[in-house]
């Protein structure tokens, strides 16, 4: 159990930043931007890995000293969170999956009664009815979404359940909003802010430019000149390589040229076992293994800081898409190189991956019907519906968008407009 961490008293903000960064340190650009009126109005911060995104928050606590919710997609990068938050005087708890219901129960109690600082959870927690309700009483100031391009549509890491933070927030009184991201394209804001329902916001876009990382683009003919020249780039790298395919057949295939060439690869996507992921990414990460081949699924929680490039075999589906993996290079700041291997008749696949946005009207009829005569809660529209939770959670959203359907802490109503 790590040690208890006495209450936390509002202080003064240049207190907050040596306790946060250090006794030398001093305020980056885009964190002093960032606390500059957070207090006032809701903020989306756009800023580089590395820009100190999360010490934002961990200081307008100490300086609020009120409790913040932290949305953070990934029960791997809560953990690192909160054990970073704890490291500077902060109590802070998650509420995961990874949690007994005991201990997620406790956290929500200590929320409520000001016995923590910073709560992280997922945003498929956020809107469940009871941890809403156990909130409601909490004295939250400041609601924090992180990695929030996941809320964009065209995002590869697009999570559905973000689209009903905006719905949780007005539930728990409107406290201020905090959205984070490192992804700067201007219709990827503007989704973010309609989304979640940001008021007025400030809009914050500071420089995304990572020097050390070397782009570059090397044509081909045919798929099999295209795989071959990855294979080039990658034998041709010391250290360790992230090669994204377009698909999940196409990083077996991929791995299995590299298996050949001297150079073994590990594959990661979306159809593996959840174990096995965790496996593959831990074994990465942890410097066990330096190659590893896989779809846009290998993303958020990938911070390995020695990464000296990104090879994609193939464009990916967006710049937004492409900015973040290729940043996923250079974190120690040493030189990186970022290529995409491309044949013309590539765009043809991210025409079509774009093309299946949105829920099919089929879709949106049955959870519009499974909300007809009383409000439920998300499973049961799942049940009455016979659909996955992911399909529901992106169909409430969209039909709530529309009007025809009204979330009240995570139960729903069809409005009959």
């Amino acid at each position: 159990m790590p040690t208890a961490l006495p209450p936390v008293r509002g202080v003064a903000l240049d207190d907050a930043v040596t306790q946060v960064l250090g006794p030398d340190a001093r305020l980056r650009d885009a964190q002093a931007d960032a606390l500059r009126g957070l207090a006032e109005r809701d903020t989306l911060l756009v800023a580089r890995t590395g820009a100190g995104k999360s010490a934002v928050y961990a200081i307008a606590t100490l300086v609020a000293a009120r409790l913040t919710l932290v949305v953070s997609p990934l029960v791997a990068l809560q953990r690192d969170q909160a054990q970073s938050l704890r490291e500077v005087g902060l109590r802070a708890a998650t509420v995961s999956s990874a949690v007994s219901r005991g201990k997620q129960a406790q956290a929500l109690d200590d929320a409520a009664h000001g016995r923590l600082d910073v709560l992280l959870l997922a945003p498929e927690q956020l809107h469940r009815g009871p941890v809403v309700e156990a909130l409601r009483d909490a004295d939250v100031g400041l609601v924090v979404v992180d990695e929030a391009h996941c809320v964009s549509e065209w995002g590869h890491d697009f999570r559905p359940d973000y689209l009903h933070v905006a719905s949780a927030v007005r539930a728990l009184g409107g406290p201020r909003v905090l959205a984070m991201t490192a992804t700067a394209s201007a219709h990827a804001r503007d989704e973010i802010v309609e989304r979640l329902g940001l008021d007025d916001p400030r809009v914050l876009v500071h420089d995304a430019d990572r020097p050390n990382i070397w782009l570059g683009a090397v044509p081909a003919s045919t798929p099999a000149d295209r795989d071959a020249r990855v294979v080039d780039e990658v034998l041709a790298t010391e250290g360790a390589v992230i090669v994204y395919a377009r698909t999940r057949s196409h990083t077996e295939e991929v791995a299995e040229l590299l298996d050949r060439a001297g150079r073994p690869a590990l594959v990661y996507h979306a159809g593996l076992p959840a174990k096995e992921r965790a496996r593959v990414q831990d074994t990465f990460l942890d410097g066990r293994h330096d190659t590893v081949v896989a779809t846009s699924a290998f993303g958020m929680g990938v911070d390995r800081a020695d990464v000296r490039a990104v090879v994609h075999a193939g464009p990916p589906p967006s710049l937004d898409a492409y900015y973040q993996e290729v940043g996923r290079a250079g974190r120690d700041e040493e030189p990186a190189r970022a290529v995409v291997v491309h044949r013309p008749d590539d765009t043809a696949l991210n025409r079509f991956l774009r093309s299946g946005a949105g829920a099919k009207p089929g879709t949106l009829r049955a959870v519009l019907a499974a909300t007809s005569d009383e409000p439920v809660d998300r499973a049961a529209v799942a049940e009455r519906s016979g659909l996955g939770a992911r399909t529901v959670s992106r169909a409430l959203a969209e039909l709530a968008a529309a009007g025809a359907v009204r979330d009240d802490g995570g139960l729903w109503t069809a409005t009959g407009t």
